[in-house]
């Protein structure tokens, strides 16, 4: 006699408050589930009072790779992130979906104005800070616009990877 209740894994950050709504009604706190969307619609409000003035010309372009050199393309979490937060994502402006491997050759094609690298993986022999200066010292890459100008970050996946309400975090 016990309740189960399944769901899947949010792509966007949609998904996240319709699952929130789900469970919420599952576990009774439908009043808990719309404290935590309405702090999430507040989060997002605050980004987009930045960022929704930027004209789509003005949007720099960026590369989110992995310590595997895969991407995240359209119909992901990190995708959706990206775009709320006034960016474009080569990926998938490049017509990909979901997390294909990149090469080198793809991002001196797509030549982003922004590379965001992971600060962790799974196996734990990364290093983040060694990653991102293996992508600015490599010399194939050189003519990136974001090797050139030192935009080749690490960001906290926690809230990148993230398919609960910290999403919005990202």
């Amino acid at each position: 006699n016990i309740t189960v209740y399944t769901m899947g894994t949010a792509n966007d950050i949609e998904q996240v408050k319709s699952i929130i709504r789900e469970v919420s009604v599952v576990v009774g706190e439908v009043e808990k589930g719309m404290e935590v969307i309405a702090w999430m619609d507040e989060k997002l409000k605050a980004v987009e009072d930045k960022v929704g003035s930027i004209k789509e010309s003005d949007k720099k372009r960026v590369l989110v790779c992995d310590a595997f050199w895969c991407t995240y393309a359209k119909g992901t979490s990190s995708d959706d992130i990206v775009r709320r937060a006034g960016l474009i994502n080569v990926a998938t402006e490049a017509g990909l979906e979901g997390w294909p491997q990149v090469s080198k050759e793809n991002i001196i094609m797509w030549n982003p104005d922004i590379i965001f690298l992971p600060a962790w993986s799974y196996d734990n022999a990364y290093d983040p800070e060694e990653f991102r200066k293996s992508f600015l010292s490599d010399a194939s890459l050189k003519d990136v616009s974001a090797i050139k100008n030192g935009r080749v970050y690490i960001l906290e996946d926690k809230h990148m990877t993230s398919t609960s309400q910290y999403m919005v975090l990202g």
